[in-house]
């Protein structure tokens, strides 16, 4: 049929996606007791509630089956890029809106993706964010969003070369003090209220603390020397911080270069990287816009 008319056709194909799971307790031994006229029950409790395994089993019938082939690559695409690992996130319940997020993502733009996964209770958990404070802010979250989620540890031109400086070196994208400052803007976010007692709500977005201490309101100096001003609330600071990282000059060539190397060629040309990162740029300052205009509601 073509190129285009296939684009097209999976576009418009409604996501496979994964079923919402029910919440279970933390303690498994309440989740699943033992049955004693059946002692399967609480293995096949175990295994459905409290594993990867009913997540596994969707995803390989989804590839194997499912007609949203392109949103499937896509989404699994980006989930080696913003990861979390059942290992920690550990009932399939919890890490279900994490992959939900990428399917319902995967043709949108990568502000928008940022925004609901920086803010997604299993990255929460997986990278210490829930739960950061000012007495004692946490740097997974900063360390990893500008290594790994957005704009890397060197700095690179728009076809995804690296800069060099004087001396031939590469030159660094941010030091300690832009993490330090970064871990300070993301404080103040916790888990949604409990849809029942004793159940964390995995199920809903992070939200700021009721706390007003929690978030460190001091001023933060961030990329390329943004200086956000004194008195910004947790959600003003979190706005901010994910346009100065979305607008960074690596940010298009970053994540441009692997979305290519997940799903077209491993070792993509300059011209190549240069062109996708351009298109990146190009929906950019749209994908902000409407980010505000929604308002906080949006992330």
């Amino acid at each position: 049929m073509g190129f285009r008319t296939y684009l097209n056709e999976q576009f418009a194909t409604s996501s496979s996606s994964y079923p919402t799971l029910q919440l279970q307790p933390l303690d498994d031994s309440v989740g699943c007791p033992n049955d004693p006229n059946n002692p399967f029950t609480r293995t096949y409790c175990l295994r459905d509630n409290y594993s990867m395994y009913p997540l596994q089993r969707s995803f390989f019938t989804n590839a194997l089956y499912g007609p949203d082939q392109l949103r499937q690559r896509v989404a699994f695409a980006l989930q080696q890029i913003l990861v979390v690992s059942g290992r920690d996130v550990m009932q399939p319940s919890w890490m279900t809106p994490y992959l939900q997020t990428f399917d319902r993502n995967a043709f949108g733009n990568y502000r928008q993706l940022l925004s609901e996964i920086t803010l997604n209770p299993a990255m929460g958990k997986y990278l210490n964010m829930e739960g950061n404070s000012k007495a004692n802010p946490n740097e997974n979250f900063a360390r990893e969003v500008l290594q790994l989620f957005s704009v890397g540890q060197d700095l690179v031109y728009l076809d995804g070369t690296a800069r060099l400086d004087a001396q031939g070196e590469h030159v660094p994208t941010y030091d300690q003090a832009t993490i330090t400052n970064f871990a300070r803007l993301f404080t103040g976010w916790t888990y949604g209220a409990q849809p029942t007692p004793g159940i964390v709500n995995y199920l809903d977005p992070m939200r700021p603390s009721n706390n007003p201490n929690v978030h460190d309101t001091g001023q933060k100096t961030l990329l390329n020397g943004l200086v956000l001003p004194a008195g910004l609330t947790t959600e003003q600071d979190l706005n901010a911080g994910l346009d100065n990282i979305f607008n960074h000059p690596n940010a298009a060539p970053f994540i441009s270069l692997r979305l290519i190397r997940s799903l077209v060629t491993s070792n993509p040309s300059p011209g190549y990287v240069e062109r996708v990162a351009v298109v990146f740029i190009t929906t950019a300052q749209v994908s902000i816009l409407t980010i505000h205009a929604q308002g906080s509601a949006a992330i």
